[in-house]
């Protein structure tokens, strides 16, 4: 696959999503520095400049070459990094507002959420205009039905991993995960959308 190839960025998007949230959810705050170097880099593969600067440079035609060098010009999109930061924000509030009312519980005594599942939502937030763009196109119904298999059982991996416990117990809370996730994630692919 060539790196002018819009398919390399939406492979790598995905790929350091899942390596940021294998190691967060196996190794919490101890993986903390290497997920946020990930989250780096997946903040570039976000921002529509540099993904066609760097498709340009490795395109042999000469005319997207000179768009390179403009490109390159403009920078970093604050429209791209508000496009993933108001997600990530949305999906922290949440999950913080599960942990003061008893849903989560994590091995830290404090009642703020931890800074892993902090990094954790910048990653996934970056994945939305990238790699996950693809829903945008769906109706609301099927981008629901995503979030209801795809989020709460993101979840019900990291419980099963044992990086959270759920106090209410397994049934209640991945029910209460179902009906926020099927409601979340068209909302965050809405955002993610309306903000780039």
């Amino acid at each position: 696959m060539k790196l002018s190839s819009p398919w390399f960025f939406l492979l790598l998007n995905a790929i350091v999503f899942q390596l940021g949230w294998w190691f967060l959810i196996l190794f919490a705050n101890q993986a903390l520095v290497f997920a946020l170097l990930l989250l780096c880099a997946q903040l570039l593969l976000v921002n529509p400049g540099y993904r066609s600067a760097l498709m340009a440079e490795n395109a042999q035609d000469q005319h997207c070459q000179l768009a390179a060098q403009s490109v390159k010009r403009t920078g970093c999109s604050m429209k791209a990094f508000n496009a993933v930061l108001m997600p990530a924000v949305i999906g922290i509030v949440l999950d913080a507002m599960l942990h003061l009312g008893g849903v989560f519980e994590f091995d830290s005594p404090s009642r703020l959420l931890p800074l892993w599942l902090c990094c954790l939502w910048g990653h996934f937030a970056a994945t939305l205009g990238v790699s996950l763009a693809w829903l945008r196109d769906l109706p609301k119904w099927q981008q629901a039905l995503f979030g209801a298999v795809g989020g709460a059982g993101s979840y019900l991996a990291a419980f099963r991993l044992e990086a959270v416990a759920w106090p209410l117990g397994q049934s209640v809370t991945f029910s209460l995960l179902i009906i926020i996730w099927s409601l979340l994630l068209p909302l965050l692919s809405y955002c993610n959308l309306k903000l780039e």
